[in-house]
């Protein structure tokens, strides 16, 4: 999981340095492609960050779930929403 947090830092960094158009959450996006090979993010990806998030938990809050997680990355920890 780590690896998968520092590889997501090291990718979108590159990206963002290169200039080129980010996606809406890329450090998410780039944490879960490194985990799992997907670009789609699942409820079973994000439970891999909350193992206790239900269906109804998500269920329109997705993007507030995948916000959290972009901001958790970007951070490398320091702020947790």
């Amino acid at each position: 999981e780590q690896q998968a947090a520092w590889q997501a830092v090291a990718e979108t960094e590159k990206r963002r340095h290169q200039g080129n158009t980010l996606a809406e959450y890329p450090y998410a996006g780039a944490f879960f492609r490194c985990l799992n090979g997907s670009r789609r993010i699942s409820l079973s990806d994000l439970r891999f960050i909350m193992p206790s998030l239900t269906a109804e938990e998500l269920h329109g809050n997705r993007l507030q779930w995948l916000y959290a997680v972009d901001v958790l990355i970007e951070t490398q920890g320091e702020v947790c929403l």
